[in-house]
């Protein structure tokens, strides 16, 4: 008899224990001396421990099985996929969204449920929308820079796209908005208009993120045997443990009190499922994402960078709407702040780009209640005038 799959989640789970214990202990300790990730939290009662570790064990125990991607698969390079929500036909325009998403987590994020599927929503008002799953690392990837993923897989994915529409309207989402961004700067061609959801930017703005011990933290864990080859998907969920500790108790402490079934409860286990179900970096893409972006703010410090941006949409004309959560705790909105001051900046530019701005998080501005309020509409309306 086969014995039963628990999902593994909330990751990495000895960590989030860890965390949880040293919030009940009473007074400071050695052991408690909060080295990032394991940073100060609320303070948590015995009945609070109790109640988290029901909530984990509640849904560990689920029978619900994980979402997969509803879109059809139409390509692949190795292990990237492209997906694609075709439009209603009767009210198909000859557009095409085609979406970019973060390397470290899969796109799932973005076909979260049937009721929030932001694929699905547009491909329901009549555009052609492509999703990118990039897929763990192999051989060849493993070796990849970021901009390596750009040049090999997502020029070839998008040029397919790109020829056979009017209009290509690319969206970036997190870690893929600054893809988004490099590669309507260097394809303009292929571009009808660039959209960037919680897309970071200047990555010392934020005085409250913990930059250097996160940095440090990755040195460090750069030389456990897990990360030889990639960097493991436990070591990444450490960094975001250490960015906002007290969020996976506030997550569980809610979910105790959904019932089976109802919207919110679905929602709440595809998300969980979503963030437990992410995938390693290679080594170059990761040492470019903390040592560059993170300790020495490389994109923002980039001068020359900085002026082509400006020169290419300038000349190009490209439309750029940025979509920013106010209470993002991944992508602080004062990072993004920096790319839409530099943007603005250009007279030439500035015509063009347009920002909007939630009272959400970080995921909600792509799935959550905000989302499905204003965030999807308010897109509808800025691709129909772009």
């Amino acid at each position: 008899m086969a014995l039963k799959k628990h999902r593994l989640g909330p990751r990495p789970l000895s960590a989030h224990f860890l965390n949880l214990l040293s919030s009940h202990a009473e007074g400071t300790t050695d052991a408690f001396d909060y080295q990032f990730p394991f940073c100060q939290m609320t303070k948590r009662s015995a009945t609070d421990v109790e109640f988290f570790l029901k909530a984990v064990s509640r849904y560990q125990n689920l029978s619900l099985k994980p979402r997969s991607l509803s879109g059809e698969k139409i390509k692949n390079i190795n292990d990237t996929e492209l997906y694609l929500y075709r439009a209603d036909e009767k009210v198909k325009k000859n557009e095409a969204i085609f979406i970019v998403p973060s390397l470290i987590n899969k796109a799932t994020i973005l076909d979260l449920t049937d009721r929030r599927s932001f694929c699905q929503f547009f491909a329901n008002k009549g555009y052609d929308v492509y999703l990118i799953e990039w897929g763990a690392p192999d051989h060849q990837s493993c070796m990849f820079s970021i901009q390596d993923y750009i040049e090999k897989r997502l020029f070839n994915l998008l040029e397919g796209v790109s020829k056979y529409v009017d209009k290509t309207h690319l969206m970036g989402f997190c870690m893929g908005g600054i893809m988004a961004l490099l590669t309507a700067h260097q394809k303009p061609e292929m571009i009808g208009s660039l959209s960037l959801f919680a897309c970071p930017f200047d990555f010392h703005r934020n005085k409250q993120t913990p930059v250097s011990s996160l940095v440090e933290f990755y040195k460090i864990s750069k030389n456990a045997p897990a990360n030889k080859d990639k960097i493991d998907i436990d070591t990444i969920q450490m960094m975001f443990l250490g960015l906002n500790p007290d969020q996976i108790f506030e997550k569980f402490g809610k979910f105790m009190d959904y019932k089976n079934h109802e919207e919110r409860f679905e929602y709440f286990v595809a998300m969980e499922d979503w963030v437990n179900d992410g995938v390693p970096l290679s080594i170059r893409a990761a040492d470019e994402m903390i040592l560059g972006w993170y300790k020495d703010n490389s994109l923002f410090n980039d001068e020359q960078l900085k002026q082509k941006f400006l020169n290419t949409f300038a000349n190009h004309k490209i439309p750029i709407g940025v979509f920013v959560a106010q209470n993002d705790k991944i992508v602080p909105k004062e990072s993004t702040y920096s790319l839409i001051d530099l943007l603005k900046s250009h007279e030439k530019v500035s015509d063009h780009i347009t920002v909007h701005e939630y009272d959400c998080g970080h995921t909600s501005i792509i799935a959550g209640n905000e989302a499905q309020k204003n965030v999807w509409h308010d897109y509808q309306k800025w691709l129909a005038s772009s």
